[in-house]
């Protein structure tokens, strides 16, 4: 057997090894957690230490796993790595074995070192705390396939488009091939791409990034217990949606256009579906340390709860109710003297049961807000 077959046969024992955990990490993040790392493909992801580095302007303890690979990588080629390890990749080399036969005549792939501006692009984004390359970096573009339906259709999408573009993912479009590329550039002879074009893109994100900044005041834009201060959770969040996978009640949704275009796909809680269970998982499978790890309920403060007096219908005198108070686990709604609810003090945490089982029809009379 010589040097070429024996490289393809560990090769594929790599592929098939790295992607058979990945698949095992993702089916575990679920409640109740298991003792294994399940966050531990993203602590060793370069493309998300690096990115998350530049955002946050430090060093966190959670990425320098993937900012040692990036100075290895510096030193060997990046097929061992798109090659050998990439889960999505490995999806990828599947699915075109499967129709390796198939009648389709396929093209010369356009826009060779488009995945070299991509990075360049999100990369000035970054330079302004606003981490969008988890949006298109693949550990996280996989695992949140497996939390919205959508999501794995564009997923579908980009197979078949595959068939017609070869390697359409991983020479084309994937921000970390390119970032991994760009890190080996002198040592491959391949790599031939225009750096007006390169700086043209990294200018493109750093002029755009005021405008993905934009957004009105959201109030009832929440974030789940233990998250950090507004900013710094943008600037660390790396859109992985592991949170909202491991979420108990399912109440964590993505965030669309409620915090602008700089919150996109961010976690927030909508209590309208179900209320936070706290059992703060969230912060436990979090890699990027923007949502922290709480123990105890007196560490959390999602928001506090406000009554609308207007729709209550104890307050309007249509009938008795005092359903939010007896769901409240802090005990921190009360009754006046006409048995009416009203929130006292600042026990309460905002973890939505209030808002979750109030009666009223459409929006809650009890909302929690974001202080």
């Amino acid at each position: 057997m010589n040097y070429r077959k024996r490289e393809k046969i560990f090769r594929w024992i790599s592929r098939i090894s790295f992607f058979s955990l990945f698949f095992l990490l993702v089916f575990l993040t679920r409640y109740p957690l298991p003792r294994a790392p399940v966050n531990i493909f993203f602590r060793f992801n370069p493309l998300a230490a690096f990115s998350i580095s530049i955002s946050i302007r430090k060093i966190t303890p959670y990425f320098i796993p993937g900012l040692l690979l990036v100075l290895i990588f510096i030193w060997v080629r990046r097929k061992y790595f798109c090659r050998w390890a990439c889960p999505l990749g490995t999806c990828f080399e599947i699915w075109r074995g499967i129709w390796r036969r198939n009648k389709w005549k396929k093209k010369v792939s356009p826009f060779p070192f488009l995945s070299f501006y991509i990075f360049a692009f999100f990369l000035g984004l970054a330079i302004f705390s606003l981490p969008l390359i988890g949006l298109l970096e693949p550990f996280s573009l996989l695992l949140r396939a497996f939390i919205h339906p959508y999501l794995l259709l564009l997923l579908l999408a980009l197979f078949m488009l595959d068939l017609f573009i070869p390697r359409v993912w991983c020479s084309r479009l994937c921000p970390l091939g390119g970032f991994l590329t760009l890190l080996n550039r002198k040592r491959s002879k391949k790599v031939d791409f225009s750096r007006r074009r390169f700086i043209s893109s990294f200018a493109g994100g750093v002029i755009l990034a005021p405008l993905f900044r934009l957004r009105g005041e959201n109030s009832y834009l929440l974030r789940p217990p233990g998250a950090r201060e507004e900013r710094e959770f943008i600037a660390y969040c790396i859109r992985c949606g592991a949170c909202m996978k491991v979420c108990l009640s399912k109440t964590l949704h993505p965030s669309l256009l409620e915090g602008g275009l700089e919150g996109l796909w961010t976690p927030h809680p909508v209590f309208r579906s179900a209320p936070c269970q706290l059992c703060f998982s969230c912060g436990k499978v979090c890699p990027s340390g923007a949502i922290k790890r709480v123990n105890s309920v007196s560490e959390v403060k999602i928001g506090i709860a406000t009554i609308n007096r207007k729709r209550c219908i104890a307050w309007k005198g249509e009938a008795l109710c005092l359903i939010c108070m007896e769901y409240c686990p802090v005990q921190a709604i009360w009754a006046d003297e006409k048995d009416r609810p009203y929130v006292g003090g600042n026990v309460c945490i905002g973890c939505g049961q209030c808002e979750n089982h109030c009666p009223v029809e459409g929006e809650a009379a009890i909302r929690v807000f974001r202080i």
